[in-house]
């Protein structure tokens, strides 16, 4: 049978397709019947990959994969629909709707691309049961994007506001005694991390990021150039003006090792190593 994604309802005229391992190339295709039942008569002996495809064209829904290891036996298997979730994303900016953004609906499951249109919106029918990433990035301003989180539900429909209204972080990078460190690469991350922009300290240790999106949290990552020891900051940026915020650098120190062999001799050439914790 095929059931729909509740795991009871069967599905009507739903493609079902079935291949062998010894030659990926060819398949047989049937359609369910009322009641949601398929059958193919004679498959080869050996592993078969079984699949549920839509009418409208795309990728199979849901594949499973099983074999059959002599004449006459019969294997029940059962296709499963994914939920499918109808995801509305509207793209804001200074409180108007934004068209001609670029909309990414996306997971391990799943990727799709939308422009957003004249009223802001993107829409995207999901199928698959893993949350679901959308991301919205500006139409003019490349290094300006944000991103949420969508959970599915079958025949849900789920509306996100993505808002793209900016403003500036800035700030310094600092060693833990409070001088500048120059050169550092700085992600800003979004809060399913995803980087919206990168920046490196300039000699001063001054970095700056110019579009943000405004009203979503973004963690600052900074790694130690000398020991690549991450350093976070979390910041919110505000529509229309600058934050300032330092970012510092955790404190370091020195280790130092002497290895000896059993009788308590110094072993030279031997390798040391440090972990972080």
């Amino acid at each position: 049978h095929v059931y729909a994604a509740d795991g009871a309802t069967p599905v009507a005229d739903a493609i079902v397709r079935v291949r062998t391992f010894d030659n990926l190339a060819i398949h047989e295709q049937v359609r369910t019947d009322a009641l949601g039942r398929f059958e193919f008569p004679s498959v080869r002996l050996g592993s078969f990959e079984l699949s549920h495809w839509p009418s409208e064209g795309g990728n199979a829904l849901v594949t499973r994969s099983g074999s059959i290891d002599s004449v006459g036996q019969v294997v029940v298997m059962n296709l499963v629909r994914p939920p499918t979730t109808q995801v509305v994303a509207t793209v804001v900016a200074d409180g108007q709707p934004l068209p001609g953004a670029v909309v990414t609906f996306f997971n391990q499951q799943a990727w799709a691309q939308r422009t957003s249109a004249a009223d802001g919106t993107a829409s995207y029918s999901y199928r698959g049961e893993m949350p679901l990433n959308v991301r919205a990035q500006h139409p003019t301003q490349s290094g300006l994007a944000a991103a949420t989180v969508v959970l599915p539900e079958d025949g849900a429909t789920r509306n996100v506001t993505i808002d793209l209204s900016q403003g500036s972080i800035e700030g310094f990078v600092r060693d833990a005694a409070g001088n500048p460190v120059p050169f550092v690469g700085i992600e800003a991350v979004s809060g399913n991390n995803v980087q919206v922009a990168y920046d490196q300290s300039d000699a001063d240790g001054r970095y700056r990021f110019e579009t943000i999106a405004a009203g979503a949290p973004v963690e600052l990552r900074a790694r130690d150039p000398e020991n690549q020891v991450q350093a976070v900051e979390t910041v919110t940026a505000i529509a229309g003006q600058t934050v300032q915020r330092d970012i510092v650098l955790p404190a370091r120190g020195t280790i130092e090792l002497t290895v000896v062999n059993a009788s308590g001799q110094p072993l030279r050439n031997a390798y040391g190593f440090a972990e972080f914790e």
